[in-house]
């Protein structure tokens, strides 16, 4: 979308369509949250099917830390992405903090204006 065609979007369908993308993020963030969960805490969270591949810690910690930091690079109105200062160390840990930054991202974003 342009800047022109932005700016000739009446406030209600920018409202409307930010809470349309919200709501489907946060049924997917339930999706998500029980994929990582499901990922074994040993050995297997290791696992990668390539060498070059990333393993499934890290594919979980992508997704969850990437979700975050696209919510949050809308929210502050730029896109920074900078690694938060604490990253989780297990599986249960990352779906806690997955789920409490994402909420908190997603209330940030959901607290804009029509304009902004």
């Amino acid at each position: 979308m342009t800047e022109q065609q932005a700016q000739g979007m009446p406030a209600e369908f920018a409202l409307g369509y930010r809470q349309m993308m919200l709501d489907g993020l946060s049924r997917e963030l339930e999706i998500t949250k029980k994929v990582i969960a499901a990922i074994p805490e040993n050995a297997k969270s290791d696992y990668r099917p390539d060498p070059n591949a990333r393993t499934a810690w890290e594919l979980a910690w992508h997704l969850a830390n990437t979700d975050v930091q696209f919510l949050s690079g809308i929210a502050d109105m730029n896109f920074a992405m900078p690694q938060p200062s604490h990253k989780p160390q297990t599986i249960e840990e990352l779906v806690a903090w997955y789920d409490t930054n994402f909420k908190s991202a997603s209330a940030r974003v959901a607290a804009l204006t029509a304009q902004q």
